[in-house]
């Protein structure tokens, strides 16, 4: 079997943030959806999220998922998270969800749904990846 050879998207040499928006409400994703498999064989996958989107293992300290109290604009989500400022009006401007309870975010990994094929599933819609400015 062997380990997941899914592709690679980590960049530690590149300052981007790769955006999942939910679709739905918080409470219909399932609570393990993001629960790490760290026990299981080489060959499982890390975790639901990274199966639905095509991916395997990717660093949680490089993870950001942001929520503001039920739904919110976009755009003041993104404000909020780590660098948003830098990134959250061309992100949004790209997003045709402009309201949402969920974002999460992945720096220094660039997703590319061109190698995946997988865009969305039922609870998140991929909106592209995103340079971001670390003095912002």
């Amino acid at each position: 079997m062997g380990m997941y050879d899914g592709p690679d998207f980590e960049c530690e040499d590149k300052d981007v943030v790769s955006i999942w928006v939910a679709k739905c409400p918080a409470v219909q994703i399932p609570n393990n959806y993001f629960d790490e498999n760290y026990g299981g064989e080489d060959d499982e996958p890390f975790n639901q999220f990274s199966t639905d989107f095509g991916f395997g293992f990717y660093d949680h300290d490089f993870v950001e998922p942001m929520a503001l109290k039920g739904s919110a604009p976009l755009e003041k989500i993104l404000d909020c998270s780590s660098y948003g400022k830098s990134f959250s009006n061309k992100a949004t401007a790209l997003s045709e969800i402009k309201n949402t309870e969920h974002v999460f975010l992945m720096y220094n990994f660039e997703y590319k749904a061109e190698v995946t094929s997988i865009h969305e599933n039922k609870y998140y819609k991929f909106i592209g990846v995103f340079g971001y400015d670390r003095n912002a």
